[in-house]
């Protein structure tokens, strides 16, 4: 679920299209939005209430890749802890994870829908390209400022303060498999593929040493990617973090750049102010 969710949201344009699947990133992945609302707390808060589950008793938020992996992974140090916390209660944890399960193929079934049926992309050439690159833009920025750089402390609000729990799939350690997914996606997009992409075209349209830039971007960063011998946290600590972490960050900012500042000024198209919070 989180490699093929990572690379739908990584080219995600159809809150751009339909006003129904603009929230629907959040809907499936609460990571790092929605900062006041607790999952497992509110998770911790069903599963120990007395009587029968309650669908409703469950928050949105909670019924999200990032509630699912806290239900598998958030409350056990080992295989023989989790099916005790799985067999506690009438099994009240597992019929949460149904729940969560069921949500989540619920909106990616409405995603897919839309990409099926829909016309509009196609429709206006122009506004097509804008969405895309931004797209591009601001996943690369995510993943550098968000997956990356918020835990080891390479961002301005943590400093110095490197913390792995802060990295987007901590508990279950696939926050490595998350970046490598992300940037598949961006080399399906971008990469010389067997098929047409937005690289191949966007050489075409006389954009092609930005594109050679950012192909190369993307083939470094995966290759670093390939250099962790262990889940990427085990690479983050207070004392040290190691220089992977810093070259794939560096590497990624360098792919954010190409797309940002070189892509859209070649194709002559219009840059959207990066959604930030703040920094």
């Amino acid at each position: 679920i989180i490699s093929s969710w990572k690379k739908v949201e990584a080219l995600y344009v159809a809150s751009e299209y339909d006003d129904e699947l603009r929230t629907m990133p959040i809907n499936i992945d609460f990571f790092n939005k929605g900062k006041n609302l607790d999952v497992a707390k509110n998770i911790n808060y069903v599963l120990n209430l007395e009587g029968e589950l309650k669908a409703n008793q469950l928050t949105n938020p909670s019924k999200t890749v990032t509630g699912l992996e806290y239900l598998l992974f958030g409350n056990q140090e080992s295989v023989t802890e989790l099916q005790t916390q799985l067999n506690k209660d009438n099994r009240k944890r597992i019929e949460v994870i149904k729940l969560s399960i069921s949500r989540i193929k619920t909106n990616a079934l409405l995603i897919q829908n839309f990409y099926k049926k829909d016309t509009k992309f196609k429709a206006n050439l122009e506004e097509s390209l804008n969405i895309v690159v931004n797209t591009l833009v601001q996943g690369t920025f995510d993943l550098r400022e968000l997956r990356i750089g918020e835990a080891a402390g390479f961002i301005n609000k943590t400093k110095g303060d490197p913390k792995a729990e802060r990295l987007e799939y901590y508990r279950s350690k696939k926050s490595l498999e998350a970046i490598k997914s992300v940037l598949i996606a961006h080399q399906q997009m971008m990469g010389k593929q067997s098929f047409s992409n937005f690289g191949s075209f966007a050489s075409e349209k006389g954009a092609d040493t930005v594109v050679k830039k950012i192909q190369a971007n993307i083939k470094n960063a995966l290759a670093i990617t390939e250099e962790f011998s262990a889940p990427i946290q085990e690479s983050i600590t207070p004392a040290l973090v190691d220089e992977k972490v810093k070259r794939l960050y560096d590497e990624i900012t360098d792919l954010q750049k190409n797309y940002f500042e070189s892509l859209i000024n070649a194709l002559n198209l219009t840059a959207d102010i990066i959604e930030a919070d703040g920094d």
